[in-house]
């Protein structure tokens, strides 16, 4: 399978590596962050995946981003969570991302024809 490399943003990387560069500080000067676990953060992602829900809904753009970045600080949270632990990390994890990707999108990583639901005819 030819994997083609994701189009980048200017500064989305670099994005990615300051959330999760600032959730690694947080844990190291901060005792209430220093204790969170993956369980009682679990409350907490789900409040901001519903709070998410309804930006969606809503369709303000500021209110938006804000639901965004708090559910970036949840996932950098559990990134980082992983990386302590020893069992992934950032990069593991975006790489399992492009590889499920690229297993369901054959038709543009694998030169595979365009399924039925994308030319319109199905």
């Amino acid at each position: 399978m030819a994997q083609q490399p994701a189009e980048r943003s200017a500064h989305g990387d670099v994005s990615l590596a300051r959330a999760l560069a600032l959730v690694r500080d947080l844990r190291a000067r901060c005792p209430w962050d220093h204790a969170q676990t993956r369980d009682t953060l679990r409350p907490y992602l789900v409040e901001e995946a519903l709070e998410l829900d309804q930006a969606l809904e809503h369709g303000e753009p500021a209110e938006l981003r804000d639901e965004l970045g708090d559910l970036l600080l949840h996932l950098a949270f559990q990134i980082v969570i992983g990386e302590e632990q020893g069992e992934f990390d950032a990069a593991t994890v975006t790489r399992a991302l492009e590889e499920k990707m690229w297993r369901r999108h054959p038709h543009l990583f694998g030169g595979s024809p365009t399924p039925d639901h994308e030319d319109g005819s199905g």
